[in-house]
């Protein structure tokens, strides 16, 4: 197993926080089929309202879908709304 040794690890550890809360790993939280909620992005790479590429570390969620739009955007979340048919993790810098 990977030793972990950076800051947010370290008080992460001390604090006996659950591995899920480190703040530089993209979490994505899909609710049914009409929104799409991601913490931890890193900005947009492409957007149109059939498909999103939402950078996250060591990568990209692709979002496809009909009607996507970007509701709320702010350093820590990113919300999709629309008619969400795939993600896909891809790892590169975000580029199809």
């Amino acid at each position: 197993m990977k030793q972990e040794t950076s800051v947010f690890s370290r008080v992460r550890q001390k604090l006996d926080l659950p591995p899920d809360l480190m703040p530089l790993e993209a979490q994505l939280v899909l609710a049914s089929n009409r929104e799409l909620t991601v913490y931890g992005h890193r900005g947009i790479g492409g957007y149109d309202p059939e498909e999103i590429r939402v950078r996250i570390r060591g990568g990209f969620a692709l979002v496809r879908g009909i009607g996507l739009e970007i509701t709320r955007m702010n350093p820590a979340r990113l919300v999709i709304a629309g008619r969400i048919a795939a993600v896909e993790l891809r790892p590169g810098g975000g580029h199809v």
